[in-house]
């Protein structure tokens, strides 16, 4: 793990930076949500459902489809704040290595487009103690292409002038998730899902998006730029690609159903 990882960099507590998150994410998640309730042939609600770096809830609300109770935790408390009131839902400031959770008590855990800001080892393990025997871990991505339908210079620019401009910041994610490693914190791999999803934005909507991402935010909470001036650098930059109001843009996805299995500590 990098040290910058060590430190527990959260690029996504600043006020600034969760509000962006909450405007411009794409809501692609009750799509991950139908495909785990249909994988594991779940007729009936669940119990208890914990959703791990929840962020503003958007991964948080599509459980309510599967699960009578939510607990959701992030350890970014202005994320938190901005997320859905629900009865059902308990939103709790937590690190994710640390959980607020009864041993035991938990049907289902989720972690939508966040397990590589996790000390992964550690998180295992507590998810391992906060699951019922035989209950599942969903670790779940969803992920930015740089692809425009039909028009492959839009992907010259994001590899040759965004990326390059606003690299991704340090992130954990050469962990192992072979078998072997996986059965040290109790848990089987039993199905790695992948899909495409298209996504249909107008110019304003992908700079929200572009805003929402790590590379932007650590370069702006370092104050090597303001975001107005890189809204006004996107908005040039993207006039051109934009033949119509609005594009189709490819996002890819992975859903890794992971099982706790008891036997494995014995």
């Amino acid at each position: 793990m990098s040290e910058l990882l060590a430190r527990r960099m959260n690029y996504f507590d600043p006020e600034t930076a969760a509000k962006r998150y909450a405007k411009g994410r794409p809501y692609y998640h009750k799509i991950v949500v139908n495909k785990i309730k249909n994988k594991l042939k779940l007729e009936d609600k669940l119990d208890h459902v914990a959703d791990i770096a929840c962020g503003t809830g958007l991964s948080t609300i599509p459980l309510l489809d599967i699960s009578k109770k939510i607990t959701a935790t992030d350890i970014a408390k202005q994320m938190l704040n901005l997320a859905p009131k629900n009865n059902k839902i308990d939103f709790i400031v937590a690190p994710a290595e640390d959980l607020p959770i009864e041993s035991n008590s938990i049907d289902l855990i989720t972690v939508s487009s966040g397990i590589h800001w996790l000390k992964i080892d550690e998180f295992l393990n507590e998810a391992a103690r906060i699951l019922k025997a035989e209950g599942w871990l969903i670790i779940y991505n969803n992920w930015f292409t740089g692809e425009m339908k039909d028009n492959s210079q839009f992907s010259t620019w994001f590899k040759e002038d965004y990326l390059k401009s606003y690299p991704s910041p340090p992130r954990n994610n050469q962990y192992d998730w072979g078998e072997n490693n996986l059965r040290l914190h109790g848990f089987e791999r039993l199905d790695l899902e992948t899909f495409t999803n298209e996504i249909v934005l107008n110019k304003l909507e992908l700079i929200q998006y572009l805003l929402t991402q790590s590379n932007i935010i650590s370069v702006v909470e370092k104050g090597n730029n303001e975001i107005g001036e890189i809204e006004n650098r996107l908005s040039d930059q993207l006039e051109k690609y934009f033949r119509n109001d609005n594009e189709v843009f490819t996002y890819e996805n992975s859903i890794l159903y992971l099982k706790l299995n008891l036997n494995f500590f014995n």
